[in-house]
């Protein structure tokens, strides 16, 4: 299987709807009533009762390869004037190194939005990028800001293990290895949305995100 997301995450507040809709229109998707599993008649996911707010696919729109070519029409450009240059921003070299900016991972100015974004509206927002080849994660990271205090998170995945860094302590080792779980699980628990094993029906092929849309 192949298959590619990068998403933003956030709570539907308000403010945060009318600056994600003013960055990434026809983006903006607002997910609620998603199932905890695949079978029918799974319960219902635990999440927020107001929903869970979802931007998507941000991309590079000049890019002829994957995995912005993958997105075809879903995709929405990441490549956002940089309005904060005095937000700090982590990329760990893992991530820099090993993937190219602007296709695998997200360029600065976007992160530096998020950060920008979440301390003005004290709200948790992530940035999730992800993708498979052949039915196994080729590489998996996310970015989580935590509102106001200045908090957050980098999660990568590194195989049977999620490395962890302190976005307010730059270093190109992690502070903490996770021996279970993985990205998105760990991305969605600062949501208040918690998956069971992994599965998040949103991220199943053939999702049906129209539903969703915030007009």
């Amino acid at each position: 299987m192949t298959w590619y997301a990068n998403q933003i995450f956030g709570p539907p507040r308000p403010e945060v709807v009318a600056a994600l809709r003013a960055e990434f229109p026809g983006g903006v998707f607002l997910l609620h009533d998603l199932p905890v599993g695949w079978e029918p008649g799974s319960g219902p996911l635990p999440m927020p009762a107001e929903g869970l707010l979802v931007v998507r696919e941000l991309c590079h729109p000049h890019n002829s390869g994957r995995p912005s070519s993958w997105f075809d029409e879903d995709g929405i450009s990441w490549l956002l004037c940089d309005d904060h240059p005095g937000e700090p921003v982590l990329i760990p070299d893992r991530v820099s190194a090993e993937r190219t900016e602007g296709v695998h991972y997200p360029p600065a100015a976007v992160l530096r939005f998020l950060s920008w974004l979440s301390a003005e509206t004290d709200s948790v927002l992530s940035l999730y990028c992800v993708g498979y080849w052949g039915g196994d994660i080729d590489y998996a990271y996310s970015w989580v800001f935590e509102g106001r205090s200045g908090a957050g998170k980098v999660y990568i995945d590194a195989g049977d293990e999620v490395l962890v860094w302190d976005r307010r302590v730059p270093s190109d080792h992690p502070r903490e290895l996770i021996q279970s779980g993985y990205v998105l699980l760990h991305t969605l628990d600062h949501h208040g949305v918690y998956l069971d094993g992994g599965y998040f029906d949103a991220h199943r092929r053939g999702f049906d995100w129209q539903p969703y849309r915030v007009d």
